[in-house]
C-alpha cells in the first residue's frame, strides 16, 4: 500500500481488509508530507494495527522502526532479516560473477540457497520478506524459495538492460536517499566506465538540500566517471560531488530529462554502464528510451 500522508494506509485497509501485512523498511522517504521518520513509521504501522487477530504481521527484524511495530500487532508476528532471531534469516548474501544476487535463507532448521535475477545486496531483505509472507500464507518454505528464481525486476526498478554496446541500469521509477545509495552501489560494482544520470529526489521537505548534497558526496565516494545531474536540485548534487576530495568525474547539470537524454546520447560510450535514477516526477524514462534507441536493445539481463 502506498502513502505520503498519515491516515492513507488506514483508509486503504478498510477497503482491502488485508490478512497479512508486510513492512519492509522505514527511512527518509515522504518527509515532505509526514515531517519525520517517526511519523513515517506511525503511518506505515497503520497496516499492522488494521490486521485481524487471525492475520500475520511480517516485519523487518533489522530495521528498528519496523520491528517496533510488533507491539501494535493484534495478531502473530513473523520476522525476516539478518538478525539471529528472525523467523526467516538471511544466512548469507552475495553478488555473483554475473552481477546477480544469491543468498541462503534459514527457516527453522532448514537452510536453502536461493539464486535470483535481481541486482543489489539490498534486495536480500526483499527476497526474505517475500518468502516470509509466502510462508505466512501457507506456502512451503522450499516452494517459496524456488519461486524466487522466477522473479524478474519490474520495469524501471533496477532493471538491467544489455544494449548492443553498453549496459543500462533502469531505476527511474522513483528515488529516495536509501534507494539512491543502493543503486549507486550496484553501479559501482560494474566494470568499465560508470555513468550516473541522477534526477531530483522529491517529497523530502526540509531535508531536500542536505539530501542532494549528500547524494553528490556519495557519487564522489563511489568513483563515478560521468555525472549528469537533472532537475531543480541538480546544482546541489553537483556541489556535493565537487566539494568532495578527489572528485574527478566529468560533470553535466541540466534542467530536465530531455536535455539529459541529449547529453547522454553524446557522452555514453561502448562498454559503459549507465545508471538512470530519479523521482518519477523527473521523467527519466525519456533518457532510458533515448539510450535504448541509440544502441538498440540486444537482450534484457535481469
Amino acid at each position: 500500500m502506498g502513502m505520503n500522508h498519515a491516515g492513507e494506509i488506514a483508509h486503504l485497509c478498510k477497503i482491502a481488509r488485508p490478512q497479512i501485512g508486510v513492512v519492509t523498511y522505514v527511512g527518509p522517504v515522504h518527509l515532505e508530507g509526514l515531517g519525520s521518520i517517526a511519523a513515517i513509521a506511525d503511518a506505515k504501522s497503520e497496516l499492522i494495527s488494521a490486521l485481524p487477530k487471525n492475520g500475520v504481521a511480517v516485519l523487518n527484524a533489522d530495521n528498528p522502526h519496523v520491528i517496533a511495530m510488533a507491539q501494535r500487532a493484534p495478531c502473530p508476528v513473523m520476522t525476516f532479516g539478518f538478525d539471529a532471531n528472525a523467523t526467516v534469516r538471511i544466512v548469507d548474501a552475495q553478488i555473483d560473477e554475473r552481477g546477480l544476487l544469491t543468498l541462503s535463507l534459514q527457516y527453522k532448521d532448514e537452510i536453502i540457497p536461493v539464486a535470483t535475477f535481481l541486482v543489489g545486496l539490498h534486495n536480500a531483505a526483499n527476497v526474505a520478506a517475500a518468502v516470509t509472507a509466502a510462508i505466512a500464507a501457507g506456502v512451503p518454505f522450499d516452494k517459496a524459495c524456488n519461486a524466487i528464481g522466477l522473479v524478474t525486476p519490474s520495469s524501471h526498478r533496477l532493471a538491467v538492460i544489455q544494449a548492443n554496446h553498453f549496459r543500462i541500469i533502469d531505476d527511474c521509477y522513483n528515488a529516495s536517499p536509501p534507494s539512491m545509495a543502493a543503486a549507486l552501489q550496484v553501479l559501482a560494482q560494474n566494470q568499465g566506465r560508470k555513468v550516473a544520470i541522477l534526477g531530483d529526489m522529491l517529497e523530502l521537505g526540509a531535508a531536500t538540500d542536505v539530501a542532494h548534497l549528500e547524494l553528490g558526496s556519495l557519487v564522489a565516494a563511489k568513483k563515478i566517471d560521468v555525472l549528469i545531474a537533472v532537475g531543480k536540485y541538480s546544482d546541489r548534487i553537483v556541489l556535493g560531488a565537487k566539494d568532495s576530495q578527489g572528485f574527478e568525474a566529468e560533470v553535466y547539470k541540466v534542467d530536465d530529462a530531455i536535455q539529459a537524454a541529449k547529453i547522454a546520447e553524446v557522452v555514453v560510450n561502448k562498454g559503459d554502464t549507465v545508471l538512470v535514477k530519479g523521482s518519477r516526477g523527473v521523467g527519466l524514462d525519456i533518457v532510458v528510451k533515448a539510450l535504448e534507441s541509440l544502441s538498440g536493445r540486444e537482450e534484457v539481463s535481469n
